[in-house]
């Protein structure tokens, strides 16, 4: 099974996973694959642990709306999350010129 090779410009290479995750949410996949019986370098419980954010996060509720709205095509699907993805990107640059 492949694994996260992590972000060597963050931290020291800490982000794990599917979603490079790192810090709080490096935590928050942990402790779900932990509650879950599961390892958190399985693929299933991190896909599992992807949804679990996007259901219970605020700063995700447009890729909730894109991905449970059964009227949205799958363009406006993609352009929804490609837009949230630009945001999340500009944030954690933002985060890391701190």
């Amino acid at each position: 099974q492949p694994k996260a090779v992590g972000d060597k410009n963050i931290k020291g290479g800490s982000s794990v996973g599917i979603a490079q995750w790192r810090e709080s949410r490096k935590q928050g996949l942990i402790n779900f694959a932990k509650n879950k019986g599961k390892s958190p370098d399985d693929i299933a419980t991190q896909v599992d642990f992807l949804m679990h954010e996007i259901k219970t996060i605020p700063f995700y509720s447009a890729t909730k709306q894109a991905l449970f709205n059964p009227n949205l095509s799958a363009k406006d699907t993609v352009i929804k999350l490609l837009n949230e993805s630009i945001a999340d990107v500009m944030k954690r640059k933002g985060e890391n010129q701190n």
